[in-house]
């Protein structure tokens, strides 16, 4: 009883992060460009727990997740580079310095609050804890390309 509260758990955790519908139109004229990221990620994650919904299933889609989400920060991180002048890149570059260091304490912290957890369902739910932390700097770096896209 306690495992399938666990999973259920797990399931509100994940859904609940998403703030996206699994029913919105997958090709909405208003969605940004990192709403299509997040969207085509959570599914593949989504369809990921469904093939294998074991602690260890939802381990490897979380952690399929944040390899995504890594590799998305890398290319937006690129593009956005591309886009501005040399104080900008200077700029973006120091923050992007900082925000690993914040990211690295930050993964720190999220591994001492789980690992006072009992039970192996809470390693996926510390993964998707990663997750979301680094989906919030692409988030960012989209929100970036998007605004000097528009000029």
């Amino acid at each position: 009883m306690r495992k399938l509260l666990l999973i259920l758990g797990l399931v509100f955790f994940v859904v609940g992060t998403t703030g996206v519908s699994s029913t919105r139109a997958s090709d909405s004229a208003d969605e940004s460009p990192g709403d299509k990221i997040k969207r085509r990620i959570e599914k593949k994650q989504e369809d990921c727990v469904e093939k294998d919904s074991s602690t260890v299933g939802m381990r490897t889609c979380a952690e399929a997740a944040y390899v995504e989400w890594d590799r998305e920060m890398n290319i937006a991180y690129k593009a956005l580079m591309k886009e501005l002048p040399v104080e900008g890149q200077n700029a973006l570059r120091e923050a992007q310095r900082e925000w690993i260091k914040y990211r690295d304490k930050e993964f720190e912290a999220i591994d001492g609050v789980y690992s006072q957890m009992e039970g192996t369902m809470w390693i996926p739910i510390r993964i998707e804890s990663r997750v979301r932390v680094v989906r919030e700097r692409v988030l960012m770096l989209r929100h970036y390309l998007e605004i000097l896209s528009e000029r």
